[in-house]
């Protein structure tokens, strides 16, 4: 299963020291993070393409001979990676403060004067790591078409799997995405359940367990042999996991 207390943390600044100090800083207050450093926005841009999820971005405004300030460059990583804090970086935090705030896309989780004040950074962190604590079953799932979607894997009914297909079925509606099913489980909770080669199944759901079947919601989904177990012992498994689960 995913290790999803890892933070991974990015820094955008223009002046290579500035950018080297921060991330010095942040790798010495804790070994539960990756801190990358760029000062390229293209080279920035390909790195949010190669990874679906990243928790925060200390962001510089003001870059040398740009037309662009570091809110539009937030706002354009938003569009596609909206779970991502921006911290905003700058020495002129008052000249700023406005059009930080004023944003429609970003909702700025914070700035960070120059020069930077050791204990503001930590606490910046505690709040990052508090904020990804909150948000730790989100799930980021690539849809066939599209950019890549966070669904609360709590709120994910269960999933279905045709060929190289996978089906995440949940309250708010349905997304098909290029997956297989046996190894989007070893990402998943312990709360789902593969009761079916093409089935995994929320047991919060389970409203109800027959001798070949489960009922969620309005949907039956059958359970079979899978593995080395037989249909009766995949069934009690179930049953057990799904004890389990209350008791827990």
């Amino acid at each position: 299963m995913r290790d999803w207390k890892m933070l991974r943390i990015v820094i955008f600044d223009d002046e290579e020291r500035i950018g080297l100090q921060l991330k010095e800083l942040l790798e010495q207050s804790g070994d539960d993070l990756v801190v990358d450093f760029f000062q390229d926005w293209h080279a920035l841009q390909f790195y949010f393409s190669q990874h679906a999820h990243i928790d925060a971005v200390f962001m510089d405004i003001c870059f040398q001979g740009s037309t662009s300030s570091g809110i539009d460059f937030a706002e354009k990583i938003a569009q596609s990676h909206s779970q991502t804090k921006f911290i905003y970086v700058t020495g002129h935090p008052r000249e700023y403060l406005q059009q930080i705030f004023m944003s429609k896309t970003v909702n700025p989780f914070g700035y960070l004067p120059k020069p930077f004040d050791r204990k503001a950074v930590q606490d910046y962190l505690q709040k990052i790591r508090a904020a990804s604590a909150d948000s730790q079953d989100l799930f980021p799932f690539k849809p066939k078409k599209g950019q890549v979607v966070y669904l609360s894997l709590r709120e994910v009914l269960y999933f279905s799997s045709d060929r190289r297909c996978v089906t995440a079925h949940t309250l708010h509606g349905s997304y098909e995405g290029y997956y297989q099913l046996s190894k989007l489980m070893e990402s998943l909770p312990q709360y789902f359940y593969q009761c079916y080669k093409s089935y995994a199944i929320n047991l919060h759901y389970v409203q109800r367990i027959d001798t070949k079947e489960v009922h969620i919601q309005e949907e039956i989904i059958p359970i079979s042999a899978y593995g080395h177990r037989s249909v009766a012992e995949n069934r009690a498994e179930l049953v057990q996991r799904k004890s389990e689960l209350y008791q827990s």
